[in-house]
């Protein structure tokens, strides 16, 4: 059997490599239709890329996978490796690797269980992040709360029932006009006080932020942007020096930004920015940093959320850790959040590349694109001969979502003096060690609810532990039996959310009356039962490596018919749960003797 040459070009690497088993887990991010991939000639391409979940890739790259050989000893791969690529996956079995740059850095992890494999992959990617207890609690959120009245209802509601409910999001609808660091003070009058009695009685507040900032607020009316110019921290054009303009949707009219001058235009920078903590929110960040001014330098305006042409902070770039940590702790003062969700950041873009386009050139226009939505690297995002600080954007594009959440991390930490939280939709190698993720733009169906469970024991196996879906759906509108099965799903998420888009119908589990949150109290109870089992399995992830959510066959590798299983899942080696997931159905799994 032939397996062809190593091809080794300048935007070219291939390489193929036989595998001693069919039972083959990981490569991310997608949706897959199951844990254990079919090995028929499956092609799979990873390059960070807005859009809702589907079989394509999605919003992070996880080159990385788990097999499970014929004598049920595992052992792990990673190709580390940030530039769009894909991999085959033939039934010989074998897996070929082709990507468009950087090298073969491969790296092995022997094993022997599929549990020591991840143990060893987090060891050299770095342990997850411990998360605080409270973040363990029942998450609320929408897009579409659209004022303060709506969510105070919301809450209450819960309140009503006796569901628990310990955190709670806001997501983009707070904002005015979709602008990070402001607050809407017509439709949101009172938030920060709002915020402080949520607090008051026990419970805590994330709030989003994105990527990217306006450009044409009046000079010295939005600090983000002003002192984020000053500092020359955006990603360039490719000739670093002309800005490209870009125009944002029309619906996002051009006004005064929330609080005017008594928010932003009062202050600039001031002498110290603090630094991020190396170790610990305990260490000493307040040695002064000198900061030199890049006025004039080009940014990389695209078309996105906020009013006008948007500029998209480089976080690979040391400054704009320390420009995000002051925008956040000044934020902090008007809105005194607890954790901070970053959103849109693979980085997503309203256009294709910046305007007026993207040269053209071999790095926009390579010789092979990977197996890609539609097949452009530039579509929804920058163009990639964009300049960022570690280097080209074709290069670094996939560590985007990873570089802005080591800083939010830092941030986070700074602001709030405790345990950071932060939760990012793109990943990359590593990003556990800062954050969790949740599995995106998902929508109110029973397979997706299906494909949640595959997703997050994808991402335990990726070293991102905490790791939910949004429960009853993001898009579409559910129905009350969904819904319900749902909520006794999702009450064993690790991150337990429910969330869904604007437009949709209200989900929330005090909604649908008595019965529904009757039972959705229940499940819920039962977590918080089971909370400080699940907080020692976040130690174990973060101390050891070990997963939090595991396949069956961790525990039962020596029984293959666990190796297929993705329809239950285990809380570390002690529990197993088993939803329902078809409706009008009860539920049927494989059981075995689990008593020694």
């Amino acid at each position: 059997m032939s397996f062809g040459g190593l091809i080794f070009s300048n935007q070219f690497i291939r390489i193929k490599t036989a595998i001693p088993s069919s039972s083959v887990y990981g490569f991310g991010e997608h949706e897959h239709p199951s844990f254990k991939h079919s090995m028929n000639y499956i092609k799979y391409g990873m390059f960070s890329r807005d859009q809702a979940p589907a079989f394509s890739n999605l919003y992070g790259v996880h080159p990385f996978y788990m097999c499970i050989e014929n004598d049920f000893n595992a052992h792990g791969v990673l190709l580390l490796n940030s530039n769009a690529q894909d991999v085959t996956l033939n039934p010989h079995p074998s897996i070929m690797f082709q990507t468009i740059g950087g090298i073969l850095d491969f790296y092995m992890f022997l094993g022997p269980t599929p549990e020591n494999v991840v143990q060893q992959y987090t060891e050299a990617i770095g342990r997850p992040f411990m998360p605080p207890y409270w973040s363990l609690g029942f998450h609320l959120s929408r897009w579409g709360y659209n004022n303060i009245e709506v969510l105070q209802k919301t809450v209450e509601r819960l309140k009503e029932y006796d569901i628990p409910h310990d955190v709670q999001h806001g997501d983009s609808d707070y904002m005015d006009r979709q602008l990070d660091f402001t607050y809407d003070k017509t439709n949101f009058a009172g938030l920060p006080e709002y915020i402080k009695a949520l607090k008051n009685d026990g419970m805590h507040y994330v709030i989003i932020l994105h990527p990217f900032l306006t450009k044409d607020e009046p000079e010295g009316t939005y600090k983000p942007y002003d002192l984020g110019q000053e500092m020359g921290i955006w990603i360039n054009n490719s000739d670093g020096a002309t800005p490209a303009i870009g125009r944002a949707p029309a619906s996002c009219g051009r006004a005064g930004v929330a609080g005017g001058a008594g928010l932003w235009a009062a202050s600039r920078r001031p002498a110290r920015i603090p630094r991020p903590a190396a170790h610990s929110i305990d260490s000493d960040s307040s040695e002064p940093v000198t900061v030199p001014s890049t006025k004039g330098r080009s940014r990389h305006a695209g078309r996105a959320w906020p009013p006008g042409g948007s500029v998209f902070p480089d976080y690979t770039n040391p400054l704009t850790t320390e420009w995000w940590i002051q925008m956040c702790m000044e934020f902090k003062n008007i809105i005194d959040y607890d954790g901070i969700w970053i959103d849109m950041n693979e980085p997503s873009n309203f256009a294709t590349g910046q305007q007026p386009g993207c040269a053209k050139n071999n790095l926009n226009n390579p010789p092979y694109v990977p197996d890609i939505t539609d097949g452009n690297l530039a579509e929804k995002t920058l163009c990639p001969d964009s300049k960022t600080f570690l280097g080209d954007h074709y290069d670094t594009h996939s560590l985007f979502g990873w570089s802005e959440a080591k800083s939010t991390f830092y941030a986070s930490q700074n602001a709030t003096g405790k345990r950071a939280f932060v939760l990012s939709r793109s990943t990359f190698v590593g990003s556990g060690k800062y954050g969790g993720h949740w599995l995106g733009d998902n929508f109110s169906r029973w397979r997706d609810m299906h494909m949640s469970i595959i997703g997050m024991l994808e991402f335990n196996l990726f070293g991102i532990p905490y790791v939910g879906a949004d429960i009853c759906g993001f898009n579409e509108d559910t129905n009350y039996e969904l819904c319900l099965r749902w909520m006794q799903l999702g009450a064993f998420y690790p991150f337990s959310r429910n969330h869904n888009s604007i437009g949709s119908k209200e989900q929330d589990p005090g909604v649908f009356g008595e019965k529904f949150a009757t039972i959705s109290r229940s499940a819920l109870l039962i977590r918080y039962t089971l909370l400080p089992y699940l907080y020692t399995l976040f130690y174990h992830s973060h101390i050891n490596g070990s997963t939090v959510v595991r396949g069956l066959m961790h525990e039962f590798t020596s029984d293959p018919q666990t190796h297929g299983i993705d329809r239950a899942f285990l809380w570390g080696s002690s529990l197993m749960i088993t939803p329902v997931l078809e409706e009008a159905s009860t539920n049927v799994l494989y059981q075995r003797n689990m008593i020694t």
